[in-house]
């Protein structure tokens, strides 16, 4: 079986509202659930997607935004008033489309995936059982971990479709 490490950046991604999902970390998931693969996420990354998520998408502050932008356009003659409105109607109910009350459970979710195991930095160390036999081993990236996925010889990737950078052959033989 595949083993693959995702990060804070992948939770973000899959958790977002349905608009912001990066549809190829939700494939990376999907395909955990139908066994395909084995996902491990470092324990901390839960929490660390908490702040993100509560304020990248917070759609207040983008409704404003869109107010504001609405009145310069109608007062520059940008915008004919029955357009302002239309934009003005929805911007009062973009608010209430945010899925931001849901987080918390949305996150509580991943703990209990079977197909999402949790990892600590104890567990990257050269006598652990959880990463020395894992077998091809492939990640996710995130610079905080890049040390220690170095030293336990984890391949790492840049995209959620695991094709970039391509791992060289001879990777899995390092000493």
């Amino acid at each position: 079986m595949l083993h693959v490490f995702v990060e804070t950046n992948w939770v973000v991604d899959c958790t977002a509202p349905a608009h912001n999902k990066m549809l190829a970390a939700v494939d990376l998931l999907r395909r955990a659930k139908e066994g395909e693969l084995q996902l491990h996420l470092p324990a901390i990354c839960l929490a660390e997607a908490r702040h993100p998520l509560s304020t990248k998408f917070q759609p207040r502050p983008a409704a404003d935004r869109v107010r504001q932008f609405v009145t310069w356009a109608v007062s520059m003659q940008q915008l004919a008033p029955e357009q302002a409105e239309t934009v003005r109607r929805f911007a009062s109910n973009y608010p209430s489309l945010s899925h931001m009350t849901k987080l918390c459970s949305l996150l509580c979710s991943f703990e209990q995936m079977s197909c999402l195991k949790p990892v600590n930095e104890n567990s990257f160390s050269a006598n652990s059982t959880p990463i020395s036999n894992l077998g091809t081993r492939m990640v996710i990236p995130s610079r905080k971990l890049t040390e220690l996925y170095d030293r336990a010889n984890v391949w790492v990737y840049g995209d959620f479709l695991m094709q970039k950078p391509e791992m060289q052959p001879i990777w899995h033989y390092r000493s």
